[in-house]
């Protein structure tokens, strides 16, 4: 497996992706070795939509020394290649590669998300994730969050100030503790305060807003949990909580994975859908009513047909976009 943080080869693979140089062969070995360095991943995608985005022109300042500037504070270093192995690219295409690195690495280290907007007259930052995105984020206190997919985290400009987010979707937060100033989530109606833990928030729309601690506490409702704890709040008067239980599944997706714990088959494709970018649709209710139970692991939308296949009476049928499952007696 490729080293992507310290082998010049890879450096120079990420180099001939970004430029489109690599066979449909080595394509696949690269993408698969990025399968089990995610922040890795997430990096180079940012590069290389920033390099597809970029203009066929080289910017009008030193962009190599962009580079070296901010790649030196950067936990991965994607390094420019010797003149030696750049034969066949063009200079403005390398010059224009140096300028989508060095853009990208300074939102990485400023915030880290793949797509980055400015609202409410630049008074919040609104970081979003869509189907079948994931993203590591660091925010300016130095506290993580792992977003999960088709998610919305929404910062405010004095955040060092008041360190409160608004959350819609799911993330894994990694707070760092400040006596000064505590951390708070806001997801609808409900507020998570926390000095300094680390737990995952759930709340998609439809669904009861759920928070998982691993370590530390945090109040919520109106009840504290402390590390291996789970509430469920399904409006401020109802709260479930569940005390010293296993969360491997609440924190499957910072790892790269999606838990489906004995869920109706209608339930789990809505996470099924977010996770693998598609539309599920079902051609009877007897499909609907199957529970299903799975742990899967990063993978093409073909790899989830045949598990559902092979563990279910059903036959699932992709077009486009939409897949169709129907129950196969």
């Amino acid at each position: 497996m490729p080293d992507f943080k310290h082998d010049p080869l890879a450096h120079d693979q990420i180099d001939r992706y970004l430029a489109d140089e690599l066979s449909t062969s080595e394509i696949g070995v690269f993408l698969s070795a990025l399968d089990h360095q995610p922040e890795v991943r997430e990096q180079i995608r940012r590069l290389r939509a920033a390099v597809k985005s970029s203009d066929t022109s080289p910017p009008p300042y030193d962009a190599e020394s962009l580079v070296r500037d901010i790649v030196s504070t950067a936990c991965v270093v994607p390094q420019q290649p010797a003149a030696s192995s750049m034969s066949g690219r063009s200079i403005w295409r390398t010059t224009a590669i140096s300028f989508a690195v060095a853009a990208a690495f300074i939102a990485a280290v400023v915030i880290g998300p793949f797509d980055v907007s400015k609202t409410d007259e630049s008074t919040v930052t609104l970081i979003t994730t869509a189907k079948g995105e994931r993203s590591t984020i660091k925010l300016p206190d130095g506290t993580t969050v792992d977003l999960n997919v088709e998610s919305q985290l929404k910062v405010p400009e004095d955040f060092l100030s008041n360190r409160t987010v608004e959350l819609k979707g799911e993330a894994y937060f990694n707070v760092t503790h400040s006596a000064k100033h505590h951390f708070e989530i806001i997801t609808g109606d409900v507020t998570t305060k926390v000095l300094g833990t680390e737990f995952a928030i759930r709340s998609y729309p439809s669904e009861e807003v759920r928070v998982s601690v691993q370590s530390g506490k945090v109040s919520v409702a109106g009840v504290v949990l402390e590390a291996n704890s789970i509430a469920r709040i399904y409006n401020r008067d109802s709260v479930n909580v569940l005390r010293n239980v296993d969360l491997d599944n609440s924190f499957s997706f910072v790892s790269g994975s999606l838990s489906i714990d004995y869920k109706p088959l209608k339930s789990a494709a809505m996470d099924l859908s977010r996770w693998y970018n598609i539309d599920i649709q079902f051609a009877d209710s007897a499909a609907e009513q199957l529970h299903f139970s799975a742990n899967l692991a990063n993978g093409s939308v073909t790899d989830l047909i045949e598990i559902l296949e092979f563990t279910l009476p059903v036959k699932a049928t992709l077009s486009g976009k939409k897949l169709t499952i129907a129950f196969s007696k």
